[in-house]
């Protein structure tokens, strides 16, 4: 059996999201909104990739944990795997700014905000102490 491998970009990262056999496109944007950043993600088609239907996620999207704040830098890094088994890609965010330089990583699965989860240095076992950017850099 073949398997895909996961792949960490701090510009853009091209997967399939919603299980229809076209690659589609998640594009981080660390600065956008004083900083406090976005991911964009482009749905692909047989044309090629397509602004139609783009859905651009920030910590101000319902179902984002936490809030938009300057500096979270929410987008500096996105990484693409099926963690769920299910045959699309799940989005996994960086944001190495968010509350005061700790930083936090979100999941969401299949690029929906329904179930998405944070997780900040301190949640896993991180010490917080030294602003330690949580989230800089996403591997899998």
């Amino acid at each position: 059996m073949r398997t895909r491998a996961a792949h960490a970009s701090d510009a853009a990262t091209p997967y399939d999201f919603n299980g229809d056999g076209y690659a589609d496109l998640a594009v981080g944007a660390p600065y956008e909104s004083s900083a406090s950043g976005a991911v964009t993600v482009l749905y692909g088609s047989a044309q090629g990739l397509t602004t139609t239907n783009a859905r651009t996620l920030t910590q101000s999207t319902s179902g984002v944990p936490g809030s938009s704040e300057s500096g979270d830098h929410f987008g500096t890094r996105v990484l693409l795997t099926d963690t769920t088994k299910d045959g699309r890609a799940d989005l996994t965010i960086g944001g190495p700014g968010e509350d005061t330089n700790d930083g936090a990583v979100w999941w969401l699965k299949s690029a929906t905000t329904s179930g998405a989860k944070s997780f900040g240095p301190t949640t896993v076992g991180v010490s917080a102490s030294g602003s330690p950017a949580f989230g800089a850099i996403l591997g899998g």
